[in-house]
């Protein structure tokens, strides 16, 4: 998980997505169900540009690992708290969750966009 975070603070798109297996799923009520390499790296490349611009500092409030399971809350100089889910698996990431709460006129994850119906990925997944 540093070395992920590590790529996020730096802006490497490419080292960023290195850490989701192949078939990876990110899950957000902004954005939906994000799956794939393809499809990972134009959610980060939107991320990284728009919403978390290199001057953008993050800082990590709470991390809790529990086997696969990776937990995080942290803040930003435009967002007042987000939260990351992740599940670890043969040292790549297989899926993640995140919302956050953006200050002023910044993206608001947690309450705009479109609003997805719950989705099954794959039988037995959920």
């Amino acid at each position: 998980m540093r070395h992920n975070m590590d790529a996020f603070a730096a802006g490497d798109i490419d080292g960023v997505v290195d850490d989701y297996a192949i078939d990876a799923v990110i899950v957000n009520d902004r954005y939906g169900a994000v799956c794939g390499h393809k499809a990972i790296k134009a959610l980060f490349h939107k991320l990284l540009t728009e919403v978390f611009p290199p001057e953008n500092i993050v800082v990590h409030t709470c991390e809790i690992i529990i086997g696969p399971l990776a937990f995080y809350t942290w803040r930003s100089d435009n967002a007042s708290f987000g939260t990351d889910t992740f599940v670890v698996e043969d040292g790549k990431i297989t899926l993640q969750t995140f919302a956050a709460k953006f200050n002023g006129d910044g993206v608001h994850f947690a309450t705009a966009g479109k609003q997805h119906e719950p989705q099954i990925l794959a039988k037995g997944s959920v």
